[in-house]
């Protein structure tokens, strides 16, 4: 079990993306978004896969399930 803490960051201009070394493509879909709990489908860059489970907030901290699915 993994814990999720959220936080937010206002970026303000472009000066990052000289620093970026690689990219992916990211696909999800959500399969559930009651507030109590979250459940997510991401697929990265067509070769991998996850299902996601978030649930139990407390604040900004929630515990955070992640398992590796087939992508298809």
């Amino acid at each position: 079990m993994g814990t999720e803490i959220e936080r937010k960051y206002l970026v303000r201009t472009d000066g990052w993306r000289p620093l970026v070394r690689e990219s992916h493509r990211l696909r999800q879909g959500y399969l559930s978004t009651d507030p109590a709990r979250e459940v997510r489908v991401r697929v990265v860059d067509d070769t991998g896969a996850f299902l996601t489970v978030k649930a139990g907030r407390r604040g900004p901290v929630r515990a955070e399930f992640e398992y590796p699915i087939p992508v298809g």
